[in-house]
């Protein structure tokens, strides 16, 4: 059957399976069956169904059951949520998930199938209650494949009746798979199995990273030689995809892997100051001319190692130089501790550095006296690291607004670098050193007073047990600058020359006195020369001193503090005397039992010549006299009689 626009009509032959052809004949005589188109050469000649008497019509309906706008009950499209299921959760060969909108397309396809299905049930089910035979399969699915040019539902149903009635009958026997096709997995007749995968694989991950054209070359070299089949570029290009996880490292390397292939870990910024440092070296891009031995250069550019607490990215501490090394990772956080001590009073220490590996040997003692702990970042996992997105913004920020700027990296598209024609006409306009160091200078001190409000108001949220001090001695032992010589104490104190002035500076610590006999490096502050570190030669000993206090000679110059400071010297020399009587005290108590030594007449002149020791009249010189007359006539000595046992 099929519409003559919109009526539904039958060709002679579909109504001579239910009756005969005289009954035809007779039902058009009388007008019971209207002839919508004669017959002529190519087409035959249709009657429409709605005129037939109710009998033969619901035959014809019976016999060929096409679906139709108007007999809903003969087709119906009902959703199919099991078939939605079954694609959603179905996997490939290969591991793969079919694509949204094939899942789509299969599950209209069951949809449909299954409406055909239950007509053909319908019919044959009204035919046998009828005792007619079922409905022509032929026939039925040549009319089913014509409708489906009608459907409007997305479906790929195949358009010849005898690949769609052979698809109804795989998906009879075998269900949903029937429908997904071998084209989807690997079993379509691929090129590349097994062997020649692996030595497609192998040719992939070439480190001269060769192109499709070159791959495909080699392969179809080596597939001539082995008998396989020869591929194409494209068939490269599909395999390029597919396998670029395995091939990346090989052709780029493990960092670059590692950075665009494996998983990045998502990290939230500090939640107060002190709580991490994140430091490295950067290569700023603004160029200087530079002189030497008579030629010049513009193409120069400094190295800025940078201190930043990513708590809002503040610069807490930086050091300019020519090269990044150790020298210059210790001024950086010698500045930033310094920096700490101009914002909050007290030089404070971080809870954590996270730094490269660079000079790790040589920074290892550094990092551990700033900070708590210590976690360089992988090597090459410059992701990680957030002063390196930090370097980008002041390169975009700062270095880009200068005439003098350097551009981009190298890897940075060449439509976004500077002109380079333009800075080799004007290169002589370029600053020198000193003023390119100005500019860095400018540049941190600017982007420090941005955001230097509230890195002291975050202050604030730091906990109590996680402000870490750094003390005045450990600061001297670590980041002080010597004086290249050695000096030893004196009477009147350590003196060393710094910066080309003697200073004299002292303890009051009695065990610096005992150690008199050492030489002593001295460690100093330039900028605050109130307090140097004195360290042994080995190290294991180091005293702060302080620098020594001058007392005015005339009572007339005294002035607000000269009294506390002489006090302090009093106390001190009252504490060491009460020292060294309490120590030889007790190393004669200990020796009382074992030592043994020969009774004497002491002779007073002896002590007194000595020592100025006045009476209770505070007189010194009489009896010195007196002692010496008695010393001139003594009396006959002891006999020596002692022993030592």
């Amino acid at each position: 059957m099929e519409y003559s626009g919109k009526i539904l009509c039958a060709t002679h032959e579909e109504l001579t399976a239910v009756m005969t052809e005289q009954n035809v004949k007779n039902l058009r005589h009388r007008g019971q069956l209207q002839q919508i188109r004669r017959a002529c050469p190519g087409y035959p000649a249709l009657f429409a169904v709605d005129s037939l008497p109710e009998k033969y019509k619901k035959q014809v309906l019976a016999m060929y059951p096409m679906p139709d706008k108007e007999i809903q009950s003969n087709f119906t499209i009902l959703p199919d949520c099991e078939a939605v299921r079954f694609f959603d959760t179905f996997v490939l060969d290969d591991g793969r998930h079919l694509p949204e909108d094939k899942r789509t397309e299969l599950v209209a396809n069951a949809e449909i199938l299954n409406a055909f299905g239950k007509v053909l049930e319908k019919s044959d089910k009204a035919n046998t209650s009828c005792g007619q035979k079922t409905i022509n399969r032929t026939d039925f699915w040549k009319r089913a494949a014509a409708y489906l040019q009608t459907l409007s539902e997305k479906n790929s149903l195949p358009r010849n009746a005898r690949e769609l009635q052979r698809k109804f009958n795989a998906y009879c026997k075998e269900g949903y798979s029937a429908l997904v096709g071998k084209r989807w997995g690997l079993t379509n007749a691929a090129k590349v199995k097994d062997v020649q995968e692996s030595a497609l694989i192998e040719l992939l991950k070439v480190p001269n990273c060769w192109n499709n054209v070159q791959i495909v070359n080699n392969y179809n070299m080596l597939a001539e030689l082995n008998g396989w089949k020869p591929i194409s570029d494209g068939t490269v290009a599909n395999w390029r995809k597919k396998h670029a996880l395995i091939t990346d490292a090989a052709q780029h390397g493990t960092n670059h892997f590692f950075n665009t292939k494996a998983m990045i870990v998502k990290r939230s910024r500090p939640t107060a100051p002190f709580l991490m440092w994140s430091l490295d070296g950067w290569d700023c891009e603004l160029r200087f001319q530079d002189t030497k031995n008579g030629r010049t250069t513009y193409y120069d550019r400094l190295v800025v190692e940078i201190v930043l607490d990513p708590v809002n990215d503040y610069i807490i501490g930086y050091a300019i130089g020519f090269k990044e090394n150790a020298e210059l990772i210790t001024a950086a956080l010698k500045n930033a501790l310094l920096h700490s001590q101009q914002l909050f009073g007290t030089m404070h220490k971080t809870n954590q550095i996270q730094s490269d590996h660079f000079a790790m040997s040589a920074m290892k003692a550094v990092y551990a006296a700033v900070a708590d702990k210590v976690t360089p970042a992988r090597v090459g996992n410059a992701k990680s690291k957030p002063i390196e997105r930090f370097f980008g913004y002041l390169n975009r920020t700062y270095c880009q607004m200068c005439t003098n700027w350097a551009g981009f990296g190298i890897t940075t598209n060449p439509d976004k670098q500077p002109n380079s024609e333009w800075h080799d006409k004007n290169k002589h306009e370029l600053p020198d050193l000193n003023g390119v160091t100005a500019q860095i200078t400018a540049m941190i001190e600017t982007d420090r007073r941005k955001k230097q409000a509230e890195f002291v108001d975050k202050y604030a949220d730091l906990q109590d047990d996680r402000k870490l001090e750094m003390s005045r001695a450990d600061f001297l032992y670590y980041f002080g600058e010597t004086t290249g010589h050695t000096n030893r104490l004196a009477s009147t104190g350590l003196m060393p020359t710094i910066l080309g002035q003697k200073r004299v500076y002292d303890c009051f610590n009695i065990k610096f006195r005992e150690l008199a006999f050492t030489d002593w490096t001295v460690k100093y502050d330039p900028d605050d020369l109130s307090t140097v570190l004195a360290v042994n030669p080995d190290g294991t000993q180091s005293f702060l001193l302080e620098e020594k206090y001058v007392q005015p000679m005339a009572l007339a110059d005294r002035k607000e503090g000269d009294a506390e400071e002489l006090q302090r010297v009093r106390d001190f020399n009252q504490n060491l005397q009460d020292y060294v009587m309490d120590t030889l005290a007790a190393h004669a108590d200990k020796t009382a039992k074992i030592v043994r030594l020969p009774e004497r007449t002491p002779n007073p002149y002896d002590v007194l010549r000595r020592m100025l020791l006045t009476d209770s009249t505070g007189d010194h010189k009489t009896n010195k006299k007196r002692a010496a007359l008695k010393a001139a006539s003594p009396d006959p000595p002891p006999n020596p009689d002692y022993d030592m046992f």
